[in-house]
């Protein structure tokens, strides 16, 4: 048997298109902001300090000391959902 969690995070899934999916979390690395997608920027961007980070989570401008945080997730094919270990 197997237990399941409601846990209060935001995050987000960037699909390859294919089969692949990478989850991040969406708390800035700096001080914990959330952080918002800009579709026309295609970045991540924390609207506290300016934070920027490309598709990946990789940082590409301003303060943050590190990427988004990665989680491990999988697709279930069988259910049609996404599943992310928080």
């Amino acid at each position: 048997m197997s237990t399941c969690e409601r846990a209060p995070e935001t995050v987000f899934l960037v699909w390859d298109g294919d089969k692949q999916v990478r989850a991040m979390s969406a708390t800035c690395s700096h001080l914990g902001c959330q952080v918002h997608w800009d579709p026309k920027g295609k970045s991540f961007r924390c609207p506290c300090h300016g934070g920027v980070y490309d598709v990946t989570g990789k940082v590409v401008e301003g303060p943050p000391p590190r990427p988004l945080n990665v989680l491990d997730a999988r697709v279930d094919t069988g259910e049609d959902s996404v599943l992310v270990r928080l």
